[in-house]
């Protein structure tokens, strides 16, 4: 990991100054017109991803692969940089191919997966292949706030009385009593 926390730590600097540089400054400050020139070697996430993960053989590597996403996320994570989308995407495929579940919470709960929309989509997606996917996919899309999302899911799992109780003021009662009916739940629905 110490060779990441290196590349991590030029990566940092590069993406702080490149920040400074688009963000906004006063009126009456004059306009920095010093060009700043990028670091002899600068490995970005892209890199990483394209030139690293993508090359090693994901079905006979798949333990090197999570050994080395852990790696570098973490220390992405150390940076305070979040990992980008298909380095979450690699990692998540990558464990639910070797049926690590139990590894996957633990990544979620500790902040080294991002939580995203997308992400609790896959999640929901593997769904099938253990029963904890769907659980993990909602408490996701609860930290990132989406009620809307979480609902669905829900009807879409006939728990509609779960879905009720995060419903807001202004939510639609036909689409649950929609989900009520087609239930088949006589004592649900009145």
């Amino acid at each position: 990991q110490e060779s990441f926390n290196h590349i991590n730590c030029v990566y940092r600097d590069w993406l702080e100054i490149e920040l400074q540089n688009l963000s906004a400054s006063p009126a009456n400050v004059p306009l920095s017109t010093k060009c700043v020139t990028p670091p002899r070697v600068l490995i970005d996430q892209d890199d990483m991803y394209n030139e690293i993960f993508q090359k090693l053989d994901c079905e006979k590597d798949l333990r090197k692969i999570e050994c080395l996403l852990i790696a570098y996320m973490t220390s992405l994570s150390e940076y305070s940089i979040p990992p980008q989308h298909n380095l979450n995407e690699l990692l998540i495929t990558n464990l639910a191919q070797q049926k690590k579940f139990t590894a996957l919470q633990q990544l979620l709960q500790y902040g080294v997966i991002s939580n995203t929309k997308p992400l609790a989509c896959l999640l929901l997606s593997l769904g099938n292949m253990h029963p904890s996917a769907l659980q993990m996919a909602l408490d996701m899309l609860a930290r990132i706030g989406a009620k809307e999302e979480i609902q669905e899911i829900l009807l879409s799992e006939d728990q509609i009385v779960s879905a009720l109780k995060i419903a807001e003021d202004s939510a639609n009662p036909r689409k649950f009593l929609s989900a009520a009916s087609k239930s088949g739940n006589h004592t649900l629905l009145h």
